[in-house]
């Protein structure tokens, strides 16, 4: 979640909230995914590490955790993050993609509980813009390479990433000037940090390309629209 303080024209400062969801895999099978309460209790606290690192003078972060999964209680967790827009009241919104990313059950939920938190906030706060992550075949490219097999088994059905063409992305964003800042604040994620360890083996270029530019689909835009690709989330907010 995002918001220019001072209204569109007044301020072009920048705040980001990351609503972080704490259990995941742990409301699914506690056996299976590792996932204890003490890890539970690390993840919370994972969004304060990037929080000091500097991607730009005029922004800020704060952060907030919302418990929830593919078998949270709907209701309950559509209530908790429509509370989170209404209190914070962000201009821009960024979530997994229908799909999860490459199917995983707890980022399809994160994406559709978020969508439908949205509608339920916009009787006190109407979010300006939603976008989803969409990563392209160059993004999978040196991932897959690290993973060598990424995919997730899902009721017996193995899922693996499908890549969004070039022509669905709607905004692209640079960010090759702090791509060894984003990789810093990935190493943040203590609680996934064995499963990202597999990137240290790839190449600085490799890193470059993963980091050094941000994909996103925008789902919707009260303030814009049109083909013209985005190169910034807050484009018709200023």
């Amino acid at each position: 979640m995002s918001h220019a303080d001072g209204g569109r024209a007044r301020s072009a400062r920048r705040e980001r909230i990351v609503a972080a969801a704490s259990a995941g895999e742990a409301e699914i099978s506690p056996a299976r995914s590792g996932v204890t309460s003490r890890t539970a209790s690390t993840r919370v606290g994972e969004p304060v590490c990037p929080k000091r690192l500097s991607f730009g003078r005029r922004s800020g972060t704060r952060s907030c955790a919302v418990q929830t999964s593919s078998r949270a209680d709907p209701s309950e967790a559509v209530s908790k993050i429509a509370a989170h827009l209404q209190r914070v009241r962000p201009h821009v919104v960024i979530s997994f993609s229908a799909d999860g990313a490459y199917g995983h059950p707890d980022h399809i939920a994160i994406s559709q509980l978020t969508t439908a938190a949205i509608v339920a906030a916009a009787a006190v706060h109407q979010v300006s813009k939603l976008y989803q992550i969409a990563w392209s075949e160059r993004k999978w490219v040196p991932y897959q390479a690290a993973f060598r097999n990424l995919s997730k088994t899902v009721d017996g059905i193995v899922r693996k990433p499908s890549p969004w063409p070039d022509w669905m992305l709607t905004t692209v964003l640079d960010t090759s000037k702090v791509w060894p800042t984003v990789w810093r604040a990935i190493n943040c994620h203590k609680t996934q940090m064995s499963i990202y360890k597999k990137l240290e083996s790839l190449s600085a270029d490799d890193h470059r390309s993963l980091w050094g530019t941000q994909e996103f689909y925008r789902a919707f835009s009260l303030v814009n629209g049109g083909r013209v690709q985005e190169t910034d989330l807050f484009e018709g907010l200023r």
